[in-house]
């Protein structure tokens, strides 16, 4: 070999290694984040029966991770209800915002309504009496119905001393001691119109008698009136449009999920989650490839959660759904490409991780 000849593969070796050294400052690599990642609906509204005494519903917005709402219908004890789902309510479809999905019946309800409708007539078959004017004849029945009102308050003052005894114990709930005060009042209430008859009957004390049970008849009437609109409502209506859910336990009734916006969620490493910004492009991938999406960060988790028993924070995502055929809970893949740095950079931040 020549010495020109080896000169030359000399300078071709030096700028070679010179290459190789200086490489990782000019060379500029895009870094990314991937990992897997879970589809949800953006909103999912759920019904359920926990206890038979307790039915309550909650909307979960997985946008923002939270409960937007919660309601909670709790019956007495001694009463019982029935939960039935409306017709057509099946799983797979669709439903509209405001749209009747269960009724329920409460036993307990419908028996204070047919009792305050009882009271009611009867209120009104004395005030009636009262108009027709004093009979005599009638004087031993009032005196026996005075007599009877008032050994059924005397007989009821046991079971409220008891009731109020078990409430202080926490043994019963405060609406069922509310009943036994309403029950005491209104039995204190009938001895009160026994008593006003009476002296009708016997004395003429008309006046005072017509103003108690015209009284009696107005308050018998909006406790019945509201008992009416208590019951008018005995149904329960989605707040979502959506698509209803397969039953997934036996205590959930119904589930209603709005899915035409998806929430992507992809769970991050805490090493890397400071380098994730809102706004950073991001792509998702269905787990079978069929479907590559282009999307942005839409929020960043602030609070770690444990995935694999690896420390994560939860990075979000929102991705139409019109268009495509992706159900909630089903899997994939993202890539959160964060920003373009040169090859050294990358090198040092690779070690550090």
């Amino acid at each position: 070999m020549t010495l020109s000849r080896r000169t030359g593969f000399l300078v071709i070796a030096v700028l070679l290694s010179g290459l190789v050294l200086v490489s990782p400052f000019w060379i500029v690599i895009t870094d990314s984040i991937s990992g897997p990642c879970r589809f949800v609906a953006q909103k999912e509204w759920s019904v359920y029966q926990i206890d038979p005494d307790k039915l309550y519903w909650r909307l979960i917005d997985h946008d923002s991770s939270r409960v937007e709402s919660f309601s909670l219908l709790f019956f007495n004890r001694p009463d019982y209800i029935t939960v039935s789902l409306a017709p057509g309510i099946n799983a797979g479809r669709p439903v509209r915002r405001g749209q009747t999905i269960a009724h329920y019946f409460s036993h307990d309800d419908h028996g204070q309504y047919a009792d305050l409708a009882g009271l009611l007539d009867n209120a009104r078959a004395r005030l009636e009496f009262l108009r027709s004017g004093e009979k005599a004849s009638v004087l031993a029945e009032a005196e026996k119905a005075l007599a009877y009102a008032q050994q059924e308050r005397l007989a009821f003052e046991p079971k409220l001393k008891r009731q109020r005894e078990l409430y202080s114990g926490n043994l019963i709930s405060e609406q069922e001691l509310e009943l036994s005060e309403d029950t005491a009042r209104l039995l204190r209430i009938n001895v009160d119109l026994q008593q006003a008859r009476l002296r009708t009957v016997s004395t003429g004390e008309k006046v005072e008698s017509l103003a108690v049970a015209e009284a009696e008849i107005s308050r018998l009437q909006d406790q019945l009136d509201l008992m009416e609109t208590k019951l008018a409502v005995e149904r329960v209506s989605t707040p979502i449009p959506g698509i209803v859910l397969d039953q997934l336990g036996d205590s959930v009734l119904c589930s209603v999920s709005k899915d035409d916006t998806l929430v992507v969620q992809m769970p991050v490493h805490e090493n890397r989650i400071f380098q994730v910004r809102k706004g950073q492009a991001l792509q998702v991938s269905t787990s079978d490839r069929r479907l590559t999406l282009k999307a942005q960060v839409h929020s960043v988790g602030r609070k770690v959660q444990l995935v694999l028993d690896q420390p994560m924070y939860i990075v979000t995502a929102l991705m139409p759904n019109t268009e495509y055929d992706i159900r909630p809970g089903m899997t994939g893949s993202c890539k959160i490409v964060l920003d373009r740095i040169s090859l050294l950079r990358y090198l040092a931040r690779t070690g550090a991780r």
